[in-house]
């Protein structure tokens, strides 16, 4: 495998807070890990992180740069629709990321994935593994 998926999911203002923010992102992180596919998501990933470390979990200026690097080297964009996913600062980041870079984006509803992964992510996924993307 060359490469892996990223998860972009609601955080900062998440209206139920970011620790559930968190638990979304670890739960849909294990569906994807379950059917074989290396996925990162900032949010499952870091969150210990900035709890723990006593990094501000919400300065975009902190996590932002760190969210860029893991992009330049995924695959593709998995979007978790969550509550204000549109009106996300760092799900809009991530979405012109991968547009701008002429990756796959693909669009899910939560928790629907967990027993019909989307065809087009497991296309995504092969092309990965042949080295088409980055």
């Amino acid at each position: 495998m060359n490469s892996y998926l990223y998860l972009a999911s609601p955080y900062t203002k998440y209206p139920l807070g970011i620790h559930q923010a968190w638990k979304l992102a670890c739960e849909q992180v294990a569906i994807f890990v379950r059917y074989g596919l290396p996925m990162y998501s900032p949010i499952a990933h870091m969150h210990p992180v900035a709890m723990h470390g006593n990094v501000d979990p919400l300065d975009h200026k902190v996590w932002l740069p760190m969210n860029a690097v893991m992009m330049r080297h995924a695959c593709a964009l998995v979007v978790m629709c969550t509550a204000d996913w549109k009106t996300s600062v760092g799900v809009a980041a991530e979405i012109k990321y991968f547009t701008e870079a002429g990756r796959p984006i693909f669009y899910i509803e939560s928790p629907d994935v967990s027993t019909n992964l989307p065809q087009g992510v497991l296309k995504a996924m092969q092309l990965c593994t042949q080295g088409v993307f980055p």
